[in-house]
């Protein structure tokens, strides 16, 4: 949006002599002999608030009097508001003032800036770290200690109706004793057959 400036130069003379130039821009101007105004006239029949000097426009420049004890008087005139032009003398007490409208200039909003580009960082690698940072690798399992021992489904289960001697000692010597008796039963049944054939 473009804000129109104008700038507006002051010649300040006290009696025939220029005293100071000073050259304003802003849209009200205070006249007066306090510090704080923008048009600053070091002068006794000056007042404090001495008058106001609107600026609405490149053509619409505008001077009311705040009620001075001298007065304001425009091209020799006592007034209390009227609208400026180019080259006129305001009294303002026994200060005399030219006015001179200079060219107004477009004082332009700048448009908003853009974000600067972020810049990412480069780790020692050279690589630049994703948006959302590195994701640390998952810690690796640990070994088991030396007193583990798998659970006891995992024991083979032996087979049935096998046996062995080395497993089982007790079990072969039964084993062997059982199979001599029967031999030895058997040699003595024949054995006797012979004898009671013989009795009948």
């Amino acid at each position: 949006m473009a804000d129109v400036k104008v700038p507006i130069k002051f010649e300040i003379y006290k009696g025939d002599a220029l005293v100071r130039e000073e050259v304003l821009t802003q849209d009200v101007i205070k006249v007066g002999k306090l510090a704080s105004s923008h048009l600053r006239i070091d002068d006794e029949t000056v007042s404090r608030m001495h008058a106001v000097i609107e600026i609405t426009g490149a053509d619409e420049i505008h001077i009311i009097d705040l009620g001075s004890t001298r007065g304001t008087l425009v091209n020799g005139e006592r007034i209390s508001k009227t609208r400026l032009q180019s080259g006129d003398e305001v009294m303002f007490g026994d200060s005399r003032v030219v006015v001179t409208f200079l060219e107004a200039q477009a004082a332009l909003t700048p448009p908003p800036q853009a974000p600067a580009p972020r810049v990412q960082q480069k780790t020692a690698l050279g690589m630049a770290p994703p948006p959302g940072g590195w994701v640390p690798a998952p810690a690796p399992h640990a070994p088991p200690s030396a007193g583990f021992a798998p659970p006891s489904s995992s024991l083979p289960s032996p087979r049935l109706g096998s046996t062995s001697s080395s497993t089982d000692p007790s079990r072969a010597a039964s084993t062997t004793s059982l199979r001599g008796r029967s031999s030895s039963s058997s040699d003595w049944s024949w054995g006797l057959q012979p004898c009671e054939r013989s009795t009948r």
